[in-house]
Parts: structure tokens; C-alpha cells; sequence
């Protein structure tokens, strides 16, 4: 290679002081961890996840860590960008510092990308809940990147960033980056333009990371205004993309990534957020029939009388939800496992 660093790993960090030890000693117990730089970005972390990273290099003078503290709380994707503008590496991966790796997570996915020549390649994970693991399979990453991403938009594979590592050159010369202020689907914001650029895909059936399931994290808390800004952003974002190429076949595939975006919106989202957002992307309809088998007839329609009358689906969507809570405390109640 010519580089004489072939990895540069990215972690974004803010409030994880319970969890952030654990994942930097898991990379570093990696077999090929000398040939890295681990780039640690603290986005004004305000519990004293700082002073961990710091004992944590302190105790460990050997595990080579670039720690870059933000002077001001910008967001994971602004944490992301000062990351890789640090970058080195002739390959990029992004962990968050809330999750764990295993022991060859580095150098499984670096010697598949120099054995095949690869621009990315993925691997499987475990999503780990407090009461067992899960294994997510994303075989469904093809060799194609088009093809790739018509399988996130329509929910056959997973977008997260941290089960793919990408060369760097190739986001480099791509102009491939995150966008500001934009944290809600970011991954899928920086997918699509990634593997639209890719000419060789890999993938590895092996889980190499742990993805520890976090209740209280960004994505599972309820959407409010700022939110639902940030998604539609991203879905717009992707638009105006696959627009700028001219890629019709990828635009007509986007509306399936709308709907699942939609059902975020309406069904996790406070009554504000549902009134303002019950009618957008009326254009969708035609892909209701596409959402996978995990979307049920009451809820698709809903997506589809959200496109005729905003106050009959407003009704029909506020009922399910009254249901649907009514049915979880019940089971509760009832000692019954949901």
C-alpha cells in the first residue's frame, strides 16, 4: 500500500462514560490495530466521557489515540466530518462509542478488501440486547452498488456505517460526505452516495460487531420537530442526489425509503409532529404494496388515506396509537412477554 497507515478508524463520542472504555479496548485488542490510527472526536461530551479517553490513554501509552475535542456541541455528523478530514488511512470504518468489537473486526474486513480489491466491504453484526444477542445478516450487499442501495431503501439491508469499511480515496475523489445538522439517517445520507460511486463490493458472513441496543439512544427517543426536520432533510438530500444523476430506477425505489421515513415520523412523533408531517409524500402511494411483511394492512392504510384526507388519517393514526398503547399495558399487566 502506499500509505503507511491502512486503517483510520472514526468515533464519534458524546455522553457514553459507561461504555466508551470498553469500546476502544475492544479495537485495540485487534490483531492489526498497529496499522491503524484511531481517531477519537469528544463533540463537548457533558458527562466526563472525556476524562475516561484520557485515563484510558494515560493506562495504555501503546494504544495510539488522536483525541480532537470540539469546542462547541455540533452533532454526529459534524463530529464525523472532523474525523475523516483528520483521516490518514487508506481505508476508513466508523464505530460508535457505544458499541464493542471483535478481535478481528479490523483485519477480517481490511484482508477481504485487498484480497478482492474492494472499494467497500461489509460485514454482519450482533445487536446485543440486555438479555441476549441477535445476529443481523446483510448478505443482501451486492457487488453492485446500485443494487445496494435499492436493498436499504427497501429494508433488505441495514445502512449503518459500522458493518462497512470504505476506501478513502474513493470518498475523496467522490466529494462523499456527511452533511451538517443532518443526524437522522446520516448513514443512509452517506450510503447512497458511496456505493453510487463504488465499482467493487464485498462482503464477509461473519459478525465482527456488537451493536449494543440502547433504549435511551437518539434514534429511540420520540421524535419532535427537530427530528423530523433532520429526516425529511435527509430524504430530500438523497433525492436532489440520485436527481443530479439522473438515476430514475433509484428514485422510483427512494419512495419506499419515504414511507418507512414516514412511518418514523407519524408513529414515533409527538401529536405536533404528526399533525404537520400526515400528508407528505403523497407520491409514495404506489409503493405501499413494496413495504416489507413487518407493516401491517391498518398501518399501510393509514400511509394511504394520509395521501386522500389529512383528517381522516389523523383520526384513523391517533386511534391505532391509543390501541396499541392500550394493548402494551394489558400485556403488562397480565404478566404476558411482549
Amino acid at each position: 500500500m502506499s500509505n503507511e497507515i491502512s486503517i483510520s478508524v472514526l468515533i464519534p463520542v458524546y455522553n457514553v462514560a459507561d461504555k466508551v472504555e470498553k469500546c476502544l479496548s475492544s479495537l485495540f485488542e485487534n490483531d492489526i490495530i498497529e496499522k491503524c490510527e484511531v481517531i477519537v472526536v469528544n463533540d463537548c461530551s457533558t458527562d466526563n466521557s472525556l476524562d475516561v479517553i484520557e485515563d484510558f490513554m494515560r493506562k495504555n501509552p501503546s494504544c495510539k489515540i488522536k483525541l480532537i475535542n470540539h469546542k462547541k456541541n455540533m452533532g454526529l455528523a459534524c463530529a464525523r466530518i472532523t474525523a475523516f478530514s483528520a483521516a490518514k488511512g487508506d481505508y476508513i470504518i466508523c464505530v460508535d462509542s457505544d458499541d464493542w468489537v471483535e478481535k478481528t473486526y479490523l483485519s477480517d474486513l481490511y484482508n477481504l478488501a485487498i484480497q478482492t480489491n474492494a472499494d467497500i466491504v461489509g460485514c454482519d453484526a450482533y445487536i446485543d440486547f440486555p438479555n441476549g444477542e441477535q445476529i443481523i445478516s446483510h448478505e443482501s450487499l451486492s457487488e453492485i452498488g446500485g443494487e445496494c442501495i435499492k436493498n436499504i431503501f427497501m429494508n433488505k439491508t441495514h445502512g449503518y456505517l459500522w458493518i462497512k469499511m470504505f476506501r478513502r480515496k474513493l470518498a475523496l475523489e467522490n466529494n462523499v460526505a456527511w452533511i451538517p445538522n443532518i443526524n437522522m439517517l446520516e448513514d443512509i445520507v452517506f450510503d447512497v452516495q458511496l456505493f453510487h460511486s463504488a465499482q467493487k463490493i464485498s462482503y464477509i458472513e461473519k459478525p465482527l460487531y456488537h451493536y449494543v441496543q440502547n433504549n435511551g439512544s437518539y434514534m429511540n427517543s420520540k421524535v419532535d420537530l427537530n427530528k423530523a426536520e433532520q429526516l425529511v432533510s435527509a430524504m430530500d438530500f438523497i433525492q436532489n442526489f440520485l436527481l443530479s444523476k439522473n438515476d430514475n430506477e433509484l428514485l422510483e425505489s427512494l419512495k419506499i425509503e419515504k414511507l418507512y421515513t414516514k412511518l418514523i415520523i407519524l408513529f414515533g412523533g409527538t401529536k405536533e409532529v404528526r399533525r404537520k408531517y400526515i400528508s407528505i409524500w403523497k407520491d409514495c402511494n404506489s409503493k405501499l404494496k413494496e413495504l416489507n411483511g413487518n407493516v401491517n394492512f391498518f398501518i399501510k392504510t393509514i400511509l394511504s388515506v394520509s395521501g386522500k384526507s389529512e383528517k381522516l388519517a389523523g383520526i384513523l393514526l391517533e386511534s391505532y396509537l391509543v390501541a396499541a398503547n392500550l394493548y402494551r399495558k394489558m400485556r403488562k399487566v397480565l404478566g404476558i412477554r411482549l
